[in-house]
């Protein structure tokens, strides 16, 4: 058990010192006789034996030498140290890293622990093994005899280069002696040369540790492990380890240099792995090649609450949630003995006993004849991502307000009931309901309790289906339905008729009662569609079919309202273009004061030129205006086209009193309406008085106090209000009186039949009749008979309009029209101009 160096065994023998050399693997491969005094054994027991169990990092208990049998004190190679790194390098890394003096503790046999000062040489290019040395400081005689000791060291040791050696004169700075493992650190030839050329030390010693260096020597007379950056040669700097001592008796300072420039950057390297390994968010653990928890961090314990103490030794398990079974488990170090590596999912238990899951990835790490030294695990917890990717799901798959599926899940859901239902040969159908006045809620009393609303609908909805029937909300307030396994449509009735009650009860929201009600289209598989899209598409068309049937009712599919929602999509497609390029236009239809025979005002009337299809006539494209939402622009356009050219008439001399605009309730419902004519009148200049606005009598009768409210603030404008359609709505003669209205229009429906049929004749002698009584005029349209103007003359009807007097004309015919009904007045010796 000899020492490979070129000193005799027999003089490292006699060294105070202990000298060792261990393998790569840190396996004590021969010692000096200061050893076997060191640890309390022969040299031969030392043989064989892993450094970890001579020395140790801070020192512990061990049982006292009278309970340690005489078996116990034979050497056991053996024995496996778990809480001790697997090899040298992790050892000294330790070492240097929690201790800036490199201290360890010596295990003596006996259980005594003995503090020692280690150095390292450089590990043998042939053998590998390395050759360290250690200096017992346990007690204050040795401590003061080192300078001795390390000049015997000096002497026989480092002279065979396994350090640099130097002896400088203190006065001059001159070299004295130094070693060729000096010369060759500091980058010169030959140590004859290094002696010959040197330089005093402090053109050696960067600027930044010089005055330290010389601050310590004045003040101990020494400095031992003093680490600098030294300039060599050629200027580079590096990194180095220097003890020197004053000899006062010699006039010199003499000192040992060890070039640590890859020992510092491996521990600045250990210090940023450190810093990682407690700075990450992640969780890591360590574990020896038996899975037995080595290391853990402080991410470990703040994701499982168990610290480092706790879980030292322990085996891996000790975090088994039992939601994997052995199957698992194999499979994953199956691959991670063949790859080296594994990620993937895996749920734990912490410290309290709740599971979660977690993302691990679990690397191998080998010595270098491929045996494992170790596992390094590192994982996260995916709790809040997990949540995170269902609550996206829920976001993706299911309306925000009602949690309802939404339009995609619903689409999923249609497709695989059809599926079943071509297995089992069953129907499905596929209902579409959507609210009848539900907008009305919204613009009255807000988003807000319009969002209660649906809520409450919503859950009635879907405690009247079947569990394994789905309902979603579309948007809006449009539901879907897919009814399973039906044998016969007529089921799909039943259910539609049910869902109609259950919404017809009035819904309460802060103690408020709101009445509802559904138009409901029913579309059934494989009958109507062989796919969700046009099962969908073909329920809406029949529930459209629902609404213009009244409404509060169902309607099942038929082909031909395929044809009518095409026809609905195209006049909506070719309207918004038709508003962008300006193909509307407007015609007026002259009105007539019927005692005198004579024009006294016109109505503006919308036409639609498209270049294709040809006039399209407003009762085609005004209903699809209004559920689309262009009613808005085209109404506002209307206005201030009428305002506008009003005022040109004017301009031209023409006599005429008034101008009548048709308005839309979606335009009476805006805001900022009674702004818009406002504006309209102030930029074309004429009289409020002679802009007079249509409005329809179901319109005002459903809005109630709003109506009024938007109709006073109309009035206060100095607008005439005129109700249009008279007649065909439930107007109530108290509600009536309370309107600021000043004309009746009586609906050409009415006046069509008269004077033949008697019931019209009725109608409009009471209408005539009321109007009077209320000192409200009244004009009817659809005048194109004499017998109809004479009926309505005879009754006391103020004005007329219709083709017995003039069809609709566009702007450029209306002066000429007027002046030669301007004769007629003039003959007439009435000026009838009452502005």
């Amino acid at each position: 058990m000899k020492l490979q160096t070129t000193v005799p065994q027999s003089f490292l023998d006699q060294l105070p010192i202990t000298v060792l050399a261990v393998d790569r693997k840190g396996v004590v491969r021969a010692a000096n006789k200061s050893a076997g005094s060191l640890f309390g054994r022969h040299i031969e027991q030392l043989s064989s034996i892993h450094l970890t169990q001579l020395l140790t990092i801070e020192p512990f208990t061990l049982p006292s030498l009278n309970s340690i049998s005489a078996a116990d004190t034979a050497p056991d190679t053996s024995i496996e140290i778990q809480s001790a790194p697997d090899s040298l390098s992790n050892l000294l890394a330790q070492a240097l890293f929690q201790s800036d003096k490199r201290t360890l503790f010596a295990i003596s046999l006996d259980g005594n622990q003995h503090p020692v000062q280690i150095h390292l040489g450089q590990p043998s290019e042939t053998s590998g093994e390395t050759l360290i040395t250690l200096l017992d400081i346990s007690n204050q005689q040795e401590q003061e005899n080192k300078t001795s000791v390390r000049e015997q060291v000096y002497q026989s040791i480092f002279e065979n280069e396994l350090v640099g050696f130097y002896r400088t004169d203190i006065t001059t700075g001159q070299l004295l002696e130094c070693n060729e493992r000096l010369a060759q650190m500091f980058g010169y030839p030959s140590r004859e040369k290094m002696i010959a050329d040197y330089l005093a030390p402090k053109h050696y010693v960067h600027s930044k540790d010089r005055d330290r260096l010389l601050a310590e020597l004045a003040r101990a007379g020494r400095v031992d492990d003093f680490e600098s950056e030294l300039y060599r040669l050629d200027g580079t700097v590096r990194w180095f380890r220097y003890t020197s001592t004053i000899s006062v008796k010699n006039n010199s300072l003499e000192g040992l240099v060890t070039d640590i420039t890859e020992e510092h950057q491996a521990r600045k390297e250990l210090l940023l792995t450190a810093s990682a390994f407690n700075g990450t968010s992640e969780g890591i653990l360590i574990t020896n090649a038996s899975r037995q928890i080595l290391r853990v961090n402080q991410a470990f314990t703040d994701i499982t609450g168990f610290t480092q103490s706790e879980v030292t030794g322990c085996s891996t398990r000790m975090l088994n949630s039992n939601r994997h079974d052995r199957t698992f488990f194999s499979a994953i170090w199956q691959q991670i003995e063949t790859m080296d590596h594994w990620s993937g999912e895996i749920w734990i238990k912490n410290k309290e006993g709740f599971i979660f899951s977690t993302w691990h990835n679990i690397s191998v790490v080998r010595d270098e004849t491929g045996e494992i030294l170790q596992y390094i695990v590192i994982f996260s917890d995916t709790t809040e991502r997990k949540e995170a990717e269902e609550r996206i799901a829920q976001l993706a798959h299911y309306d925000s307000l009602t949690e309802l599926p939404n339009r995609l899940l619903f689409h999923d859901r249609c497709d695989h009931a059809m599926s079943k239902a071509r297995r089992d040969h069953h129907s499905v159908a596929v209902l579409f309901l959507d609210l009848d006045g539900f907008k009305d809620i919204n613009d009255s009393f807000g988003h807000p309790v319009g969002d209660r609303v649906l809520q409450a609908i919503a859950r009635r909805i879907k405690d009247v289906i079947r569990e394994e029937d789905t309902v979603a909300r579309l948007g809006g307030d449009e539901f879907t339905v897919i009814i399973e396994e039906l044998d016969n449509p007529q089921e799909a009735a039943v259910v539609a008729d049910t869902l109609l009650n259950a919404i017809r009860t009035p819904v309460t929201i802060d103690n408020q009662l709101f009445h509802l009600s559904a138009s409901i289209g029913i579309s059934v598989f494989p009958d109507d569609g062989n796919n969700s899209t046009t099962l969908v598409s073909n329920a809406d068309a029949a529930m459209y079919r629902a609404k213009d049937q009244g409404r509060n009712n169902f309607q099942f599919y038929t082909r031909e309202l395929t044809t009518s929602a095409f026809e609905r999509v195209w006049l909506e497609n070719q309207l918004r273009e038709a508003v962008a390029l300006e193909q509307l236009s407007l015609v007026f239809q002259p009105q007539i004061n019927l005692h005198q025979n004579i024009a006294v005002g016109v109505e503006a009337l919308l036409r639609w030129q498209h270049p294709e299809a040809g006039m399209i006539p407003p009762d085609r494209f005004i209903s699809v205006a209004e559920k689309c939402g262009l009613i808005l622009p085209i109404g506002r356009w209307v206005v201030e086209e009428s305002c506008k050219q009003f005022a040109h008439w004017l301009k031209q001399g023409v006599q005429i009193d008034r101008i009548a605009v048709n308005v839309s309730g979606a335009q009476l419902q805006r805001e900022d309406f009674v702004t818009v004519v406002k504006n309209a009148l102030g930029n074309s200049g004429i009289d409020p008085r002679r802009l007079e606005l249509e409005v329809t009598e179901s319109f005002i009768m459903t809005q109630a106090d709003e109506g009024i409210r938007t109709l006073q603030a109309l009035r206060e404008l100095g607008v005439t209000l005129a109700i249009d359609d008279f007649g065909t709505g439930y107007s109530s003669l108290s509600y009536l009186k309370r309107l600021p209205i000043h004309r009746l229009k009586v609906d050409q429906s009415f006046v069509r039949d008269v004077p033949n049929d008697g019931n019209d004749e009725a109608i409009v002698k009471a209408i005539i009749a009321l109007g009077h009584s209320l000192q409200l005029e009244i004009i009817a349209e659809g005048v194109e008979s004499t017998e109809q103007q004479d009926f309505l003359a005879a009754e006391g009807c103020d004005e007329v309009q219709g083709f017995l007097y003039s069809k609709p004309l566009p702007a450029e015919q209306i002066p000429a029209y007027f002046n030669k009904r301007e004769g007629l007045r003039n003959a007439a010796g009435q000026n009838l101009n009452l502005f």
